[in-house]
């Protein structure tokens, strides 16, 4: 039995809700979270990176094309579902992408020019 700060949670109604045969209470998850030393936010919105992007929407209730980042921003309260968040969201997405893309790129051309560096000095040795 889970016992956190007065709210007992049976073994058998923890196995009830991982098999999805009871509901989990909000109660429920924030008695589990505070176990977990982690946020209810943080258990709602686990999707494991390497999980495939679902054939349908991603959860009930929710406009058909969130994705899973959108999802997990829209929980942790980093962005609204309306239309105008959701497209300012994906722009400062895009954005973020894109510096992190030039960074890269500038990494890359460094690492280029000191194996090329490296290359001619090899050669004078030679």
């Amino acid at each position: 039995m889970l016992l956190v700060l007065g709210h007992p949670i049976p073994a058998d109604a923890i196995a009830e809700m991982e098999r999805c045969e009871r509901p989990v209470t909000v109660d429920d998850l924030v008695a589990i979270a505070y176990a977990l030393d982690m946020t209810p936010a943080v258990l709602l919105a686990h999707i494991p990176i390497d999980m495939p992007e679902p054939e349908g929407p991603v959860g009930t209730g929710l406009p058909g094309d969130v994705d899973q980042a959108e999802l997990r921003a829209w929980i942790e309260g980093k962005t609204a579902l309306d239309r105008e968040s959701r497209v300012r969201w994906w722009e400062e997405r895009a954005s973020r992408l894109r510096v992190r893309s030039a960074h890269h790129e500038e990494q890359l051309q460094g690492a280029y020019a000191e194996l090329h560096e490296l290359g001619e000095l090899a050669l004078q040795e030679a």
